[in-house]
């Protein structure tokens, strides 16, 4: 089997060729939502706008004409997070929305759109929704460092919205230490659960933090 990345349903490659190609395999296929997730995954984390745009179509199409696929719930998280790096805030929140549903109808699944949703509700301020946030951060189990560090950002910004600076530094040093840790939680697989971010959110956490 090829390594992953070079299937015609997960290879970033969405040339002509490649497009007829999934398609053509897609309209054999039994499970059509779960490579569409795959598909879409691998050109929305391409980069480049032609693939992003080209990936959340597909995501877009899976939850429109698959909604019974096992990982619906991870589909619209993904959407979330993909609008959310573009700045497009309400299509991300609907979608991270149309996760947490997907959470309720299915017992057992999980994912981080409640995380996701929080720190969406941070960074856009919407303070009507602050109680939620909140709300969402309590009822959200953290594994890895990376999940804890959005959870004590996210506490941060809500903290110094609240007029608790104390608060907001204990919570954004909490984030800093966790960003600077580089040992593995898992052994066999070193590279998994580190803290990824980007310098703007390192400079907000330093400023709450001093």
């Amino acid at each position: 089997m090829p390594p992953r990345g070079e299937n015609w349903f997960d290879s970033p490659d969405w040339s002509a060729d490649a497009q007829a190609e999934f398609e053509e395999k897609l309209g054999r296929a039994r499970k059509k939502g779960e490579y569409l997730r795959a598909k879409g995954a691998a050109l929305v984390r391409a980069g480049d706008p032609g693939r992003r745009l080209a990936g959340r179509a597909l995501l877009l199409r899976l939850v429109r004409d698959y909604p019974d696929t096992l990982t619906i719930a991870w589909a619209h998280e993904f959407l979330g997070d993909a609008y959310s790096e573009d700045e497009m805030y309400e299509e991300a929140e609907a979608h991270y929305r149309e996760a947490l549903a997907a959470y309720d109808r299915t017992p057992g699944v999980g994912g981080h759109a409640r995380v996701r949703l929080a720190d969406l509700i941070s960074v856009t301020r919407q303070r009507e929704k602050y109680a939620e946030a909140e709300a969402l951060l309590d009822a959200y189990d953290p594994l890895f460092k990376i999940d804890h560090f959005r959870v004590f950002t996210v506490r941060a910004r809500l903290a110094s919205e609240a007029g608790d600076p104390e608060e907001a530094a204990s919570y954004a040093s909490a984030a800093l230490q966790l960003a600077a840790d580089k040992n593995p939680q898992l052994p066999r697989h070193p590279d998994v659960g580190h803290v990824k971010t980007n310098e703007e959110t390192m400079r907000e956490l330093e400023r709450l933090a001093r």
